[in-house]
Protein backbone atom coordinates (compact mmCIF):
# COMPACT_ATOMS: atom_id res chain seq x y z
CA UNK A 1 0.00 0.00 0.00
CA UNK A 2 1.17 3.57 -0.58
CA UNK A 3 1.23 5.80 1.65
CA UNK A 4 0.61 10.14 1.05
CA UNK A 5 1.84 12.80 3.18
CA UNK A 6 0.14 16.15 2.16
CA UNK A 7 1.22 19.20 4.19
CA UNK A 8 3.14 17.45 6.77
CA UNK A 9 0.51 14.46 7.40
CA UNK A 10 0.45 10.99 6.54
CA UNK A 11 -3.67 11.15 4.92
CA UNK A 12 -3.86 7.04 6.11
CA UNK A 13 -3.10 8.52 9.95
CA UNK A 14 -5.39 10.90 9.62
CA UNK A 15 -8.34 9.44 8.39
CA UNK A 16 -8.78 6.11 9.58
CA UNK A 17 -9.98 3.73 6.55
CA UNK A 18 -8.30 5.74 3.92
CA UNK A 19 -6.29 3.37 1.42
CA UNK A 20 -4.54 4.55 -1.75
CA UNK A 21 -5.50 2.25 -5.06
CA UNK A 22 -3.64 3.87 -7.50
CA UNK A 23 -1.33 7.13 -8.47
CA UNK A 24 -0.60 8.30 -11.93
CA UNK A 25 0.93 11.70 -12.83
CA UNK A 26 4.50 11.11 -10.97
CA UNK A 27 6.26 9.66 -13.98
CA UNK A 28 8.07 11.69 -16.96
CA UNK A 29 7.36 15.02 -17.43
CA UNK A 30 5.39 16.73 -20.48
CA UNK A 31 6.65 19.89 -22.60
CA UNK A 32 4.62 22.35 -23.91
CA UNK A 33 5.89 22.54 -27.92
CA UNK A 34 5.37 26.08 -29.16
CA UNK A 35 5.52 26.77 -32.99
CA UNK A 36 4.63 28.84 -35.48
CA UNK A 37 2.45 28.44 -38.42
CA UNK A 38 4.13 29.53 -41.71
CA UNK A 39 1.66 30.38 -44.78
CA UNK A 40 2.14 28.50 -47.86
CA UNK A 41 4.40 26.20 -46.25
CA UNK A 42 3.31 22.43 -44.54
CA UNK A 43 3.95 21.74 -41.03
CA UNK A 44 5.45 24.57 -38.89
CA UNK A 45 8.72 25.91 -36.66
CA UNK A 46 9.77 24.95 -34.42
CA UNK A 47 9.72 27.73 -31.51
CA UNK A 48 10.81 26.57 -28.29
CA UNK A 49 9.43 24.54 -25.78
CA UNK A 50 9.11 24.67 -21.82
CA UNK A 51 7.83 21.68 -19.01
CA UNK A 52 4.27 22.42 -18.71
CA UNK A 53 2.33 22.03 -14.85
CA UNK A 54 1.66 18.61 -13.66
CA UNK A 55 -1.28 16.80 -11.81
CA UNK A 56 -0.95 13.94 -9.88
CA UNK A 57 -4.27 11.68 -9.82
CA UNK A 58 -4.70 9.29 -6.32
CA UNK A 59 -7.52 7.12 -6.55
CA UNK A 60 -8.50 5.74 -3.22
CA UNK A 61 -10.76 4.08 -1.33
CA UNK A 62 -12.40 5.21 2.22
CA UNK A 63 -13.93 2.08 4.42
CA UNK A 64 -15.88 2.83 7.31
CA UNK A 65 -18.41 0.91 9.40
CA UNK A 66 -21.59 3.12 8.94
CA UNK A 67 -22.17 5.89 6.35
CA UNK A 68 -22.17 8.14 9.21
CA UNK A 69 -19.02 7.27 9.89
CA UNK A 70 -17.54 7.57 6.68
CA UNK A 71 -19.35 10.95 6.17
CA UNK A 72 -16.89 12.09 9.59
CA UNK A 73 -13.88 10.29 7.73
CA UNK A 74 -14.66 12.47 4.43
CA UNK A 75 -14.96 15.87 6.33
CA UNK A 76 -11.82 14.98 8.08
CA UNK A 77 -9.84 14.32 4.62
CA UNK A 78 -11.52 17.51 2.80
CA UNK A 79 -10.31 19.42 5.49
CA UNK A 80 -6.05 17.96 5.27
CA UNK A 81 -6.79 18.81 1.78
CA UNK A 82 -6.93 22.68 1.99
CA UNK A 83 -3.64 23.41 2.12
CA UNK A 84 -2.45 25.38 -0.70
CA UNK A 85 1.00 24.99 -2.10
CA UNK A 86 1.86 22.47 0.02
CA UNK A 87 4.16 18.99 0.23
CA UNK A 88 3.15 16.30 -1.31
CA UNK A 89 5.50 13.01 -0.33
CA UNK A 90 4.84 9.64 -1.26
CA UNK A 91 6.24 6.88 1.13
CA UNK A 92 7.99 4.98 -1.36
CA UNK A 93 10.32 8.03 -2.37
CA UNK A 94 10.69 9.68 0.93
CA UNK A 95 13.45 11.65 -0.03
CA UNK A 96 11.60 13.82 -2.48
CA UNK A 97 8.55 16.24 -2.46
CA UNK A 98 6.85 17.74 -5.06
CA UNK A 99 4.52 21.47 -4.13
CA UNK A 100 0.96 20.25 -4.88
CA UNK A 101 -2.62 21.76 -4.27
CA UNK A 102 -5.35 19.65 -3.88
CA UNK A 103 -7.34 21.10 -7.56
CA UNK A 104 -10.05 18.01 -7.52
CA UNK A 105 -11.64 15.46 -4.94
CA UNK A 106 -14.46 13.74 -4.74
CA UNK A 107 -15.38 9.98 -3.26
CA UNK A 108 -12.75 7.90 -4.96
CA UNK A 109 -10.40 10.35 -6.76
CA UNK A 110 -8.08 13.58 -5.79
CA UNK A 111 -6.22 15.97 -8.20
CA UNK A 112 -2.63 17.04 -6.93
CA UNK A 113 -2.47 20.07 -9.09
CA UNK A 114 2.06 21.10 -9.16
CA UNK A 115 2.08 24.08 -11.08
CA UNK A 116 5.97 23.69 -10.92
CA UNK A 117 6.28 20.32 -12.02
CA UNK A 118 9.63 19.18 -10.83
CA UNK A 119 10.52 16.88 -7.86
CA UNK A 120 12.45 18.50 -5.06
CA UNK A 121 14.94 16.82 -3.05
CA UNK A 122 13.98 16.76 1.06
CA UNK A 123 17.66 16.77 2.15
CA UNK A 124 20.37 19.13 0.85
Amino acid sequence: MLSIKFNGKWLEAQVPGFQVISVSGRELMSYDVNEKKIPGIDGASYTGSEIGSRDIEVTYRLCAPMLEARQIRMNKLNSLLKAREAQLIFADELDKYFIASSAEADGSKIVFHCSDPFKYSTTE
